[in-house]
């Protein structure tokens, strides 16, 4: 009579982390381009006065805030890429153990 060997699955899809990692990194390069962009912009604008003051502030703001988000998006693609990996390497070991189990119980 057979054996029944089994190990709780190893819950993750390493290739959809890698995949939205990748997403994420491109997100955070269009993201840094436009901010480049936009402050580059207003450093060539000939605007002067109380307004054009609070525009460049305003927009010096959001180049900055655009600037941190896509280094954040940048640490979450990073952390998704090691966590692919840690994923993959824990479902090869179970794998693994599976088929020792399998050849200890083999007659």
């Amino acid at each position: 009579m057979p054996v029944e060997i089994s190990l709780p699955p190893v819950v993750g899809d390493p290739a959809g982390m890698r995949a939205l990692a990748a997403g994420l990194r491109s997100d955070a390069t269009s993201i840094a381009v436009v901010a480049a962009d936009v402050a580059s912009t207003i450093d060539g604008l000939e605007f002067y006065g109380p307004a054009a003051e609070r525009i460049d502030v305003r927009v010096r703001t959001s180049s900055r805030d655009a600037g941190r988000l896509a280094e954040r998006l940048l640490a979450t693609a990073a952390l998704l890429d090691r966590a692919a990996s840690d994923v993959e390497a824990q479902q090869r070991e179970r794998e693994r153990k599976l088929e020792q189990m399998r050849r200890e119980a083999a007659p």
